[in-house]
């Protein structure tokens, strides 16, 4: 699937160089930045609630960050584009800031803080002889980390409002770990170049890819830039059972929202603006996954497997929850397209 993305795409444009400039337009200067942060805050009601600052040298164009999860870090130099820019506020604000804030007025925020991984042997004795979780009292269990959804909910609400609503980004970070894995940064590089047109943004990609490794030259890749596609293509799957108001009750995870249907206030959370107009919002779904060749997934329940086109995978919650890891001063480290 991330490949056929990937081909997609340049199929249409040419060029990564090109596919950035025709969807993006020009690159912001930080007045016209600030400019669409002020006018995105006060069209969802947000004013006062986040603050930006701006940071030299980070691999990240822009991540949520901050002891609250409030601060837009926007990387230095500047690399947001003027069309695209709103959807990485939708990423970033929109869905990471908002669900952490919301997640702190849930009965679980506490338990979470402090979480341990739950074990096999946690869960099945809150199971009853049905086989269902027992609404006990929310005494202390924490949820699954959330960062496969987390991530895929983000990647698709920053293309949810464009019109050519491509994967691009998350297909492409999918694609260098399987090709880090079994690759050297060198390799890895040569073979970014079917793709990457730009030597600076290549370099930058394998960067991602292999950090965290003492020895480039040796086969490897940081896995957790995997998630984004891997959580959207599940969203994307399940989208027409979801219950998307209770996914912004907090940090949840898919796996956890039958817990979640049972302890979640929805009086009191905030919803982004996209959200608003519910209609819209699953159209542009049924759009995104029309475009990225999703529209006809299907995810049986019992198995856990996701039919991704010509790709099976299968999902264990298990390993999910023992591979994803949420940083809560770096909510976020790819809220941007280019």
């Amino acid at each position: 699937m991330a490949v056929h993305i990937l081909n997609k795409t340049l199929k249409h444009y040419g060029s990564e160089t090109a596919y950035l400039e025709h969807t993006g337009g020009a690159v912001l200067t930080k007045d016209g930045l600030m400019e669409q942060v002020e006018a995105y805050l006060e069209a969802n009601n947000l004013q006062g609630q986040v603050e930006v600052v701006f940071r030299e040298g980070s691999l990240a164009p822009a991540a949520m960050g901050g002891p609250n999860g409030n601060t837009l870090i926007i990387g230095m130099p500047i690399r947001q584009r003027e069309s695209r820019f709103w959807g990485v506020l939708d990423h970033e604000v929109g869905t990471h800031c908002l669900r952490r804030a919301n997640d702190k007025v849930q009965v679980w925020h506490k338990a979470n803080k402090k979480k341990k991984e739950r074990s096999r042997v946690d869960e099945e004795e809150e199971r009853g002889e049905d086989g269902e979780l027992s609404p006990v009292p929310y005494a202390g269990k924490a949820f699954r980390h959330c960062l496969r959804t987390e991530e895929g909910l983000a990647c698709i609400n920053t293309c949810i409002r464009q019109q050519d609503k491509l994967l691009w980004r998350p297909a492409l970070h999918y694609y260098a770990v399987c090709q880090g894995s079994v690759m050297s940064f060198s390799e890895l590089y040569e073979d970014l170049s079917k793709y990457i047109d730009d030597p600076f943004r290549r370099w930058e990609q394998c960067v991602r890819c292999k950090r965290g490794f003492e020895d480039t030259s040796q086969p490897g890749a940081f896995a957790k830039d995997q998630v984004y596609l891997d959580g959207a293509m599940r969203i994307l799957a399940e989208r027409k059972e979801l219950p998307f108001k209770l996914l912004y009750s907090g940090r949840v995870s898919l796996d956890d929202l039958t817990r979640a249907n049972q302890y979640a206030d929805l009086s009191s959370i905030q919803l982004p603006g996209f959200l608003w107009d519910y209609d819209r919002y699953k159209m542009w779904l049924d759009e995104l996954a029309k475009q990225n060749c999703v529209a006809n997934m299907v995810v049986p329940g019992e198995k856990k497997t996701m039919m991704y086109g010509h790709w099976t995978c299968y999902k264990d919650p298990e390993a999910e929850r023992d591979s994803d890891v949420v940083d809560d001063d770096l909510v976020d480290d790819d809220g941007a397209d280019d």
